[in-house]
């Protein structure tokens, strides 16, 4: 019923546009000669600084979301939802056509030049131009908005004087407002940000909804071009701002509206954020339905949905990104441990006795001397070991005369090992005579025995 309702009143519109037919379009050549008088002779002269450009660049852009947000000039940021977030070629059932020119029903809107030759007003003439297109297409009827209207709604959008004009700021007064064609106000339902990077999204724009309104840093190359040219990348330097009007693409580029003419933008241009930086296609409600949407991949439940979110003025928040997560510390070394004091070196044992270097060397000494008498090395052994302690050998030692400093309880100058090669020979004859002594008692004495004999005859 709503969609019934709409198509009646455009009908209605339509029947009232019919009853007074629009003022016969003016080509490019007759608006520059008629100059401000061609309207109903009440217009300011133009200063001429901005004519045939006239397109604000906005202060800043950046995507939020679901949106795309547009700081204009006037410092204030609008929000639109972003194509690219509704629109799935995945779930398309038909391709985009291969090529689209919604300009043929519409040859005389597209001649007008709604005075941008004289004004900055590029961005309305854009619009005026994208309501005739729509409106041929939809109904079979071009409307014309006359040069007055043109000029008021410059006024009204974009402010008194000849400033040029923020895409996004009218873009809300064509929500809010709408611009009068004819003496009928035209509105529409919002509009959609689109990626001009993205040639899917700007061939669905135009499929889908007819028209996108494209904001251009012009350069001079373009802005010097003749009826129908193309506009390609170029090294000139940048003019201006200007707006122009989408409707037909093909293979090799973008087909648009301006200056009461047609140009061709190709794609390596159109895709370039050197000379595009602003898309946006309108909803108008006689243009298009959901019906018409789903084929081509659209998402219409979320697109109006988002829609309602800006006419409401309910933008959702974006949650506070995440803070980086901090650098991890370096580990501090780790610190040094309490100083250990070197261990002093173990002092030297006290000697008690006459040490065992000596009495070692002795009994190996008597030991041999002992085999070599006929001992057996067991014998030996055994009474090297049980029997000839290092006290009894050290008495011996003294009483053989050889100077044991305190009995060997205290090591000689120079340490016990130049003292035996110093006494070699005296000690020889010492272990001589105990082996002697030894020789001549029996291989069974008991040690006690032995021993007793020993201190006798190292005592004698």
């Amino acid at each position: 019923m709503k969609r019934l309702l709409l198509l009646l009143g455009f009908a209605f519109a339509c029947s009232s546009i019919t009853a007074n037919p629009p003022t016969p379009p003016q080509t490019p050549r007759e608006a520059r000669a008629a100059g401000p008088k061609c309207c109903d002779g009440n217009l300011p002269v133009a200063k001429g600084n901005l004519a045939w450009v006239g397109r604000a660049k906005p202060k800043q852009q950046y995507d939020y979301g679901h949106f795309r947000a547009v700081v204009g000039q006037d410092g204030k940021t609008r929000y639109f939802p972003r194509m690219s977030k509704h629109l799935d070629a995945a779930k398309r059932t038909a391709p985009l056509p291969a090529s689209v020119d919604w300009s043929a029903k519409a040859p005389n809107v597209i001649a007008r030049m709604y005075l941008n030759d004289q004004y900055g007003d590029c961005v309305i003439a854009s619009r005026y131009h994208a309501i005739g297109i729509l409106s041929a297409n939809a109904k079979g009827t071009e409307v014309f908005g006359t040069d007055d209207e043109v000029y008021q709604s410059y006024q009204s959008a974009c402010g008194r004087g000849d400033n040029g004009c923020d895409m996004s700021a009218v873009n809300q007064y064509q929500q809010s407002h709408g611009l009068s064609v004819n003496g009928v106000i035209h509105k529409i339902s919002g509009a959609v940000s689109i990626d001009n990077t993205n040639l899917d999204q700007v061939r669905a724009g135009i499929a889908i909804f007819g028209t996108v309104n494209v904001g251009l840093n012009l350069p001079n190359a373009w802005y010097q071009s003749a009826e129908g040219s193309d506009w390609a990348p170029t090294d000139t330097s940048i003019v201006g701002g200007h707006e122009v009007q989408a409707f037909g693409y093909d293979s090799q580029g973008v087909w648009i509206a301006t200056w009461g003419g047609k140009r061709r933008i190709l794609n390596a241009a159109f895709t370039s954020t050197q000379w595009i930086d602003e898309t946006y296609t309108s909803l108008t409600p006689d243009w298009i339905s959901s019906t018409n949407l789903s084929p081509s991949g659209l998402n219409a439940a979320t697109l109006a949905a988002d829609l309602q979110l800006i006419a409401n003025g309910q933008i959702p928040p974006l949650p506070d990104p995440a803070p980086p997560t901090p650098p991890t510390p370096p580990t501090p070394p780790t610190p040094p441990g309490p100083i250990v004091p070197p261990v002093p070196p173990t002092p030297p044992p006290v000697v008690t006795s006459m040490p065992s270097l000596i009495g070692d060397y002795l009994r190996a000494q008597f030991v041999r001397q002992a085999v070599k008498a006929g001992k057996s090395r067991a014998d030996a052994q055994q009474y090297a070991s049980d029997i000839l302690t290092d006290n009894l050998l050290a008495g011996g030692l003294s009483d053989a005369g050889l100077t044991l400093p305190n009995q060997g309880k205290q090591a000689p100058a120079g340490g016990w090992l130049q003292w035996l090669i110093t006494n070699g020979p005296a000690i020889m004859q010492f272990v001589m005579e105990i082996v002697a002594l030894f020789g001549a008692t029996s291989s069974t004495i008991d040690a006690p025995g032995f021993e007793r004999q020993l201190e006798f005859s190292l005592a004698a």
